[in-house]
């Protein structure tokens, strides 16, 4: 199972990588919405600013280590995917 981690493909592994990524964005997307009354606009763009910045320095971080771009790209992916709720907040001054 270990083997094929590393490396794009659909091997068992990968594909476990993949499904977390997605429970981890439908999570963070759930998180967002049900919180919105109790912390407002201004605190969901703290969180989600804080968030983005979490998963992106995480997933830069594994970027250049062996055998860990996969999960670099998805830490990347899960931080760019809440990247509507700031700019929402933005928009709405």
């Amino acid at each position: 199972m270990g083997g094929d981690a590393g490396r794009p493909g659909f091997g068992l592994a990968n594909i476990l990588y993949y499904v977390g990524a997605l429970l981890a964005i439908g999570a963070l997307s759930w998180f967002m919405t049900v919180a919105w009354e109790g912390f407002g606009g201004s605190g969901i763009f703290l969180i989600s600013v804080l968030y983005a910045a979490a998963f992106v320095g995480a997933g830069h971080r594994l970027w250049n280590q062996a055998g860990l771009k996969i999960s670099a790209g998805l830490l990347v992916t899960i931080g760019v995917s809440i990247r509507a709720y700031p700019s929402w907040r933005i928009h709405s001054l």
